[in-house]
């Protein structure tokens, strides 16, 4: 089987590749900026590719959500196995937006900052900040967690737009994107014109 066919492999090693890295993100909003670093650990594989969904079936549950990424590049965890969920339709579009995972950090795109004070009553996503971004006809959403009181954060959930998450939140727009390694060296992969 190539990696073409196993959308869970392809997904996987998109993610892998992060692995290590940071986002740093400049925002800006009527004249101040702010900074937001976005973390890739395998940890969180397991939950923003949709992972958790899968309740029927044996071979995802109970496991060590951080072991989950490694499992599925050695090919011990395959597509084929968790096809047989009657849960992996729910779960398959966000595969799809984990693949396109690099990509999409190339984009021109927007960020709405979650505001607490503006808490949204039809969403039991704990999320700080919204990734809304458009590929094609495709708009999707990347949900970001702040660690504590920090400016760190981490992807906690994706998917293509189907509901305006960003009604009544604070919009800001992304000025760079600097993408590091693991040593600390730095590439900007989008810088704002203008």
């Amino acid at each position: 089987m190539s990696i073409k066919d196993d959308l869970l492999l392809e997904a996987a090693n998109k993610y892998h590749s992060l692995s290590g890295s940071k986002l740093i993100i400049t925002l800006g909003k009527r004249g101040t900026t702010s900074e937001i670093v976005v973390d890739f650990k395998p940890s969180n594989f397991y939950h923003l590719a949709g992972l958790h969904k899968l309740k029927d079936i044996q071979v995802v549950r109970g496991h060590n959500t951080a072991n989950v990424l490694n499992k599925i590049l050695k090919g011990k965890l395959t597509n084929a196995m968790i096809e047989k969920s009657s849960f992996y339709n729910d779960m398959k579009e966000r595969l799809k937006i984990l693949s396109e995972f690099p990509d999409i950090l190339k984009s021109n795109k927007l960020v709405w900052k979650f505001n607490k004070v503006r808490i949204s009553r039809w969403t039991k996503i704990p999320w700080d900040y919204l990734i809304d971004y458009g590929i094609g006809d495709n708009e999707t959403y990347v949900f970001l967690r702040a660690k504590g009181n920090s400016n760190h954060c981490f992807c906690i959930s994706a998917f293509r737009k189907t509901k305006d998450y960003t009604r009544m939140q604070v919009r800001m727009t992304v000025l760079k994107v600097v993408l590091t390694n693991d040593t600390g060296d730095g590439k900007t992969i989008y810088q704002r014109k203008g």
